[in-house]
């Protein structure tokens, strides 16, 4: 696949390949919040994460993150 890519770099976006095209935004604070404590729940519930830690302060330092880079 690596190599059609590099021969046809514009061939995902030729007509007929896909029918809809979707742009997902960056999340905002509230979203980075929800993303950080959905995948710290395990740690926190089996106390491999110190309590200490503030979430929300993540969730405000990680502007411009995406959710991939976040989790």
């Amino acid at each position: 696949m690596g190599y059609f890519t590099c021969i046809y770099p514009f061939s995902h976006s030729r007509p007929g390949r896909f029918e809809l095209h979707i742009e997902v935004s960056l999340p905002d604070e509230k979203g980075r919040n929800q993303i950080l404590n959905i995948h710290t729940k395990k740690m926190r519930d089996e106390n491999l994460m110190d309590r200490n830690i503030d979430i929300p302060s993540l969730a405000h330092r990680t502007k411009n993150y995406t959710g991939a880079e976040i989790s």
